[in-house]
């Protein structure tokens, strides 16, 4: 779709195929939930240049290499929830390109090839809630410039490396469970961040690192 609005793509059936589901350049009030998606060669699902996306209850199952289940890019306003991804060739969640004020909640991740969700160049996102198992990251934010982020309540086991890396300042990091990590629990720097009441055990590196303030 392109410069589109009230668009619904719900509860088909899609794969395999070059792409899942996808939408840009302009298009508003977009929902797309209750899809499965499997064996695509690239995205899932991918909303790009796009105003208030709503992607739930989708399930989504091996996309092709580099390639994530869910991508974001410049969207501005909405939520991703209850999802369940697996065996992503990229990415599981992927949001970024300057998107806002979108919640990441509820979502369950599985071995992805590379992190569960990641932020890049974004502001005002909510990861809450989310269930991730295997991979490399749990969730990361450490591109681009990240600005009012919060990690919360999510629950994070069997990384090979950190559970939650962010750089980004002021962002509040609260109220996870991280088990069996590969490398560090929570990693952050950058000025300003709250991490607080955390569960983590079982971990290779350390649990709490702070790698630069100023």
């Amino acid at each position: 779709h392109t410069s589109s609005k009230r668009i619904r793509a719900i509860n088909n059936l899609v794969g395999p195929s070059s792409a899942g589901i996808t939408t840009y350049n302009g298009c508003e009030d977009i929902t797309i939930a209750g899809n499965k998606i499997s064996s695509t060669v690239g995205y899932g699902i991918s909303a790009d240049a796009c105003t208030r996306a709503f992607i739930a209850d989708n399930t989504v199952n091996s996309t092709g290499a580099g390639a994530q289940c869910i991508k974001l890019n410049a969207v501005i306003g909405g939520y991703v929830c209850d999802n369940v991804l697996s065996n992503s060739g990229g990415h599981s969640i992927s949001v970024e390109g300057s998107s806002s004020n979108v919640v990441v909640s509820g979502n369950k991740s599985y071995s992805p090839t590379s992190y569960h969700i990641n932020l890049s160049t974004t502001s005002d996102i909510t990861i809450r809630g989310n269930s991730l198992s295997a991979g490399q990251i749990g969730i990361a934010v450490t591109s681009g410039v990240n600005s009012n982020i919060v990690v919360e309540s999510n629950d994070i086991r069997n990384t090979t490396l950190n559970g939650i890396y962010v750089l980004s300042t002021d962002a509040i990091i609260k109220d996870n469970i991280i088990k069996s990590a590969g490398s560090h629990a929570i990693r952050f720097a950058n000025s300003g961040t709250r991490v607080v009441g955390n569960d983590i055990a079982t971990v290779t590196g350390i649990g709490v690192y702070l790698t630069a303030a100023v």
